[in-house]
């Protein structure tokens, strides 16, 4: 089973708009709305993929229900935790012009010592190997940044396979536990080693001291350029076509589902990579809030492109 934990999920709102003006009303022409929090994503990009897995969240107040609707509208499996305070509202609002998008992030509410002990509680009792636990997404006010840090530790000495997909102090925390896999982006990696990272042996080099403190595989998103990946003994640069004018929200979500649906095949690394990289480009090439779905899945495919990056001598 694959386990999915969002600490901080939110309603999504995308406000989709012919050609935004600054200090003007605009219309939009469409108004959606979704559930979100990048564990939560995971979660429904694999649905849409057939494949299982337990969605864990914190949700609270009237906006928690909605997600809650809408989650169970979807088909998902859950458990969620409900906490005092409001769950947080997102807002995306994309410019049909030039396919440019501003997203608004919210904090997210301040949670109850209680109430996340309650979700770990849970969370211990539930878990059980063979299976995979996520932890993605950022943490609430008030949670304290090692949270992450405990749960891969409580899960590895299950015997799960761990994935950690977060940012600032909670991935610095995270990663100090030993994940299977973390996947930063360009801005994360720089802040985990403290340091710009303008070419590509740069980033190599920084995901390579994260294997080495003890990740197993790092993989570096970088947007339109693509991703890195790199394991204890390899490295891989994959790429594919780029999409203009589309949401990329929950991209980086698909593309931990895929990576995880290549590792439960058991593929090799670059077949898992290449799978992942497949995914975040089927959710950019459907409409939006979607996420990645068999049939934008099968056409993204062939056009990924995976090569192994040979090591100097």
């Amino acid at each position: 089973m694959i386990y999915t934990v969002t600490l901080n999920p939110t309603l999504d709102i995308t406000y989709v708009v012919k050609d935004l003006q600054r200090d003007e009303t605009n219309i939009a022409s469409q108004v959606l709305k979704g559930p979100g929090g990048k564990g939560i994503n995971v979660s429904r990009a694999l649905h849409n993929l057939r494949v299982d897995s337990l969605a864990l969240a914190l949700i609270g107040g009237f906006t928690g229900t909605e997600v809650e609707f809408l989650l169970h509208k979807e088909g998902l499996l859950l458990w969620l935790v409900r906490i005092a305070s409001e769950t947080r509202t997102n807002v995306v609002i994309m410019n049909q012009k030039d396919g440019t998008q501003m997203s608004i992030t919210a904090q997210g509410p301040r949670i109850k010592p209680v109430e996340h002990q309650t979700l770990v509680r849970i969370l211990d009792e539930i878990t059980q190997a063979p299976g995979h636990l996520v932890l993605s997404g950022s943490i609430p006010p008030a949670v304290h940044p090692d949270i992450y840090d405990h749960l891969i530790r409580s899960a590895k000495g299950k015997g799960l396979i761990t994935v950690l997909d977060t940012s600032g102090e909670p991935l610095r925390a995270g990663i100090m536990a030993g994940p299977h896999l973390i996947k930063p982006n360009r801005h994360e990696l720089e802040n985990l080693v403290g340091r710009k990272l303008s070419e590509e042996k740069e980033l190599l080099e920084a995901a390579r001291s994260i294997v080495a403190s003890g990740v197993q595989t790092v993989v570096v998103s970088l947007g339109e350029e693509g991703a890195l990946m790199v394991d204890t003994e390899r490295a891989w640069r994959g790429r594919g076509p780029v999409i203009q004018g589309k949401d990329t929200v929950g991209a980086g979500d698909s593309m931990v589902a895929g990576l995880l649906m290549g590792m439960l095949q058991a593929k090799p690394p670059d077949e898992i990579f290449r799978m992942g990289l497949a995914c975040g480009t089927a959710a950019v090439m459907s409409p939006a809030q979607q996420l990645s779905k068999p049939g934008t899945f099968k056409r993204a495919l062939p056009g990924i492109k995976v090569e192994e990056i040979k090591r100097k001598k």
